[in-house]
């Protein structure tokens, strides 16, 4: 008689499509969110495409910096950028 095996998926990044793993989940409440993040998460953050995040990041819209061979962005800035785009559009319809 041979045994049935289980096969179990985790759940899939939806951003990176890559599984999730123990080190990338999502912060628990002790937890603080990482001062610095990819590309994609930023994108995630705003609800946009990952190509119009790198085009942003081009453009000098988010604060960033290079560690080793990865370019990371300052959480706080994409934040920064939300407030700017909201108290823009407020001018803008004042």
């Amino acid at each position: 008689m041979t045994p049935k095996v289980k096969f179990e998926f985790g759940s899939i990044d939806p951003v990176t499509r890559r599984p999730h793993s123990s080190q990338g989940d999502p912060p628990t409440q002790n937890q603080e969110p990482p001062a610095l993040i990819r590309t994609e998460e930023a994108a995630r953050i705003l609800s946009i495409g990952r190509t119009l995040a790198y085009r942003l990041k081009g453009e000098g819209a988010f604060e960033s910096v290079r560690i080793g061979g990865c370019s990371l962005i300052v959480r706080q800035s994409v934040y920064d950028f939300i407030d700017q785009q909201v108290e823009a559009q407020r001018n803008d319809h004042a």
